[in-house]
């Protein structure tokens, strides 16, 4: 399994744990019925689809691809355009479609 998956996990977990407090500090009586199906899209929903949306950035999702080893145990090679290649400086194997050219054996 690969950090990824692991961090998709996680941050699913997570979301349920924490509606998982609010039932039971309904449950408790530390919180209404309504105040938290009021609260529960602030809490739980909102922060799940910012971090979602950073997550499945142009940039995050080249630096995910970048640290994929292949069975030789090398990082895979990624081959972006030339700003993409240019906002992941500590990348060193997402490289410029404009240094390399590649074409099929």
């Amino acid at each position: 399994m690969q950090q990824d998956q692991i961090k998709g996990m996680l941050d699913r977990a997570l979301a349920v744990l924490v509606t998982m407090f609010m039932g039971w500090l309904v449950k408790k009586g530390y919180l209404g019925e309504s105040d938290a199906a009021t609260l529960a899209p602030a809490i739980v929903l909102l922060p799940a689809l910012a971090w979602g949306w950073y997550n499945n950035s142009n940039k995050s999702l080249l630096q995910s691809a970048a640290n994929v080893v292949g069975d030789d145990g090398k990082k895979t090679v990624i081959v972006a355009s030339p700003e993409l290649a240019a906002a992941t400086p500590d990348q060193q194997n997402i490289i410029s479609n404009k240094d390399v050219k590649v074409q099929s054996k």
